[in-house]
């Protein structure tokens, strides 16, 4: 069961998942598409416990709706059957279930800094039209729709509550993502290898600073590919036959002025 679990898991999320499975004894189905649930739990009749997922939803949906769906199980045998489904009870249980897998590397960081810097507050963008989420630079259609679904559904608002009870920071401090005019400023930079004088989550802040984007694939729309030991051959190919500008990490940091 959890070999097949684990196609439908961000990769990063599987032990933590295996752990809270195996410690509550928790039998896991996952099923096809169902139009009213993406997930339910139940005790069945001989006493075991049963969540079921649905097989279509992506990987961070998929996580988020299992998680959901233990604290169900977790929340009943903490407190007892008597209370409300999506109570306080259930949403304490939730965030402590749901928090630790609340890091870069299980849930891309990539589309929130664009979102952020736009919207400024979780709840903005929650009331927020396609058409408005669409207009943020670096979001497609087919994002903008998945987000604006997302914040519609009412077990997705509950999540959100439940992790603004947890205490996660939905308001973005102006501070926090200022940034300043640059040789990079409106470019689309792409990240490849290990450096040096880097991490990689550390080069990213820098470029956002700048005014810059990151972005994940390289397209005739990348302005630079920031390139450290270890780049892919495929990639430093395909960025030379787009003639896109490849600058080392020494480079990088002469042209900042670091």
């Amino acid at each position: 069961m959890q070999k097949n679990l684990s196609d439908y898991l961000p990769e990063d999320a599987m032990d933590m998942v295996q752990i809270i499975l195996a410690s509550d004894n928790l039998v896991v189905k996952v099923k096809n598409e169902r139009k009213t649930k993406h997930g339910d739990y139940r005790e069945l009749p001989n006493g075991k416990h049963q969540i079921t997922i649905n097989s279509n939803l992506n990987p961070f949906r998929f996580l988020i709706t299992l998680i959901h769906e233990i604290a169900h199980f977790e929340a009943y045998k903490k407190y007892g059957r008597r209370i409300r489904p999506h109570g306080k009870e259930w949403k304490l249980t939730f965030q402590h279930l749901m928090l630790p897998f609340l890091r870069p590397e299980i849930f891309p960081i990539e589309l929130l800094p664009l979102l952020a810097k736009h919207f400024k507050s979780m709840y903005t963008l929650a009331q927020a039209s396609i058409e408005e989420i669409v207009s943020v630079e670096g979001i497609g259609e087919v994002i903008a729709g998945e987000v604006y679904r997302f914040f519609r559904e009412e077990k997705n608002a509950t999540i959100l509550d439940a992790l603004v009870e947890a205490g996660l920071q939905m308001e973005v401090q102006e501070d926090l993502i200022a940034t300043v005019s640059s040789p990079i400023t409106n470019a689309k930079i792409v990240v490849s290898g290990v450096f040096e004088h880097f991490k990689r989550s550390e080069l990213k802040e820098v470029i956002e600073k700048h005014g810059a984007q990151n972005v994940s694939s390289i397209s005739s729309k990348t302005s630079y590919i920031i390139a450290g030991e270890g780049m892919g051959p495929a990639k430093l190919k395909k960025a030379q036959s787009l003639g896109i500008r490849i600058l080392s990490e020494q480079e990088f940091i002469a042209l900042l002025g670091l």
